[in-house]
């Protein structure tokens, strides 16, 4: 699809429709809870501002979700009413241009016109500021890759630059969201969706999480959250990276089993639940497409199985594949629209748990673009307005794995998520020590 004239007005993914409802909670509630996946950069060099603004143009007529929004009420996205390109947003003089520039990427978007994307540029006393800004109903951190790719490949063609565009022969989100939505509504669909409610039928859709320290109160605000920052030992995450390839899974299972192990051994629960973020782009033909794509799966265990690693490594990794293979035929938003319709569209009220595991491959998204004689470098995001009670993001480095957990204050207190990941270390330590991968 290259023009205009190739996009109609169509349903929404089930993964927009759960987010459009959220959003429109928020706005009754006068809550702004952004979900804008970004590239945020400090640039230093001569940066051509004049042909920056050129390659902004043509990647947003490039990619056409970028320029279309909603229909307010029924949701319809209306791809046949795309905004016209936007200009580069030059940020006003601040004495603190970061906080500026974090407020711009914060800022709501026209969701009804569109577009749902911006530029932003401020200058500094140490180089520009640049954002590159999307909303997650239309992008991911996937996408935001592939933008930055165009844009820079763009950028350097307007400079005179013998550069080629990366190739744009994916699939088209609109057509991945129609594909998506026809099989949900198709009896092999539907079979798939009543299937996995049954699987999950323990722990539900949403799955609250109780453990020690858990305050039980009956709401918890999204203002301010806590902010839990580790590192995990360096013998440990060897440890745990030999382990993880003698029983054949990845690390990231290893750590998240064991935070489900740490949950029996702190909480009463006899099945627990946590939501895993993926990026579904397994398939070839959407490796390049820019849209929402990203989901959760609920990955349920019981507590019977909770022994020992060779016990629950096992389970573990069974409930995670049964997840994982149906991550992108039968959404998140679909799941709960089926288990917990209230729950459909609406602000989170239940303490549930996020793992969203970001390997190295992940955080090195931006390493090899740039903008021609320039040194660039990333600069902190905005801080999180969560969905989740409980967000743990374990962060792969060149030199090991940090930690951060992002958690409602209300439910779970400061002490509450340090003594839990305590928990999740203790646990990787005896499993290693088990298979003899570890010996302090």
């Amino acid at each position: 699809m290259g023009t205009d004239e190739m996009y109609q007005a169509q349903e929404p993914s089930w993964a927009q429709r759960h987010r459009l409802g959220q959003i429109a909670g928020d706005v009754a509630a006068g809550v702004n809870r952004p979900s804008h996946p970004a590239a945020l950069l400090r640039v230093r060099g001569p940066l051509d501002v004049a042909a920056l603004e050129r390659a902004w143009q043509r990647l947003q007529l490039r990619h056409h979700v970028l320029r279309c929004g909603f229909e307010p009420g029924t949701g319809r996205w209306r791809l046949d009413r795309p905004a016209e390109p936007t200009p580069v947003t030059v940020l006003p003089a601040a004495a603190d241009p970061v906080r500026l520039l974090h407020e711009a990427t914060d800022a709501p978007f026209d969701l009804e016109h569109g577009p749902l994307a911006r530029l932003l540029l401020a200058e500094t006393g140490d180089g520009l500021l640049f954002g590159l800004v999307t909303d997650h109903l239309v992008s991911d951190l996937w996408s935001v890759n592939v933008l930055m790719e165009d844009l820079t490949a763009c950028y350097r063609q307007e400079l005179g630059e013998s550069v080629e565009l990366p190739a744009d022969d994916s699939l088209a989100f609109p057509q991945h969201v129609r594909e998506q939505n026809a099989h949900l509504a198709s009896d092999a669909g539907r079979a798939l969706l009543t299937r996995l409610a049954e699987q999950l039928g323990q722990v539900g859709p949403i799955p609250g999480l109780r453990f020690d320290g858990f305050t039980g109160a009956p709401t918890a605000g999204y203002a301010n959250p806590g902010v839990f920052r580790t590192a995990m030992p360096a013998e440990l995450v060897a440890a745990v990276t030999d382990g993880a390839r003698r029983t054949r899974m990845s690390k990231w299972s290893w750590i998240h089993a064991a935070v489900h192990r740490a949950l029996y051994e702190l909480g009463d629960q006899e099945a627990v639940g946590t939501t895993l973020v993926t990026a579904n782009r397994e398939a070839y033909d959407v490796r390049r497409t820019v849209g929402f794509l990203s989901g959760r799966v609920v990955i349920a265990t019981e507590r019977s199985a909770s022994g020992s690693a060779g016990t629950f490594l096992p389970h573990f990794n069974r409930a995670a594949i049964r997840a994982l293979d149906v991550s992108s035929a039968v959404p998140w938003g679909s799941i709960i629209e089926r288990m917990e319709p209230d729950a459909f569209g609406a602000p989170s009220s239940g303490p549930y748990f996020s793992f969203n595991p970001q390997p190295l491959s992940l955080n090195r998204l931006f390493d090899d673009l740039g903008f021609t004689d320039c040194a660039v470098e990333p600069v902190a995001a905005p801080g999180l307005t969560l969905d989740a009670a409980l967000a743990v993001l374990p962060i792969e480095t060149p030199s090991g794995i940090s930690v951060v957990a992002h958690h409602r204050v209300d439910w779970y207190p400061a002490p509450a998520v340090e003594a839990l990941w305590a928990a999740v270390e203790r646990t990787l330590g005896t499993w290693a020590r088990e298979l003899d991968t570890w010996e302090r």
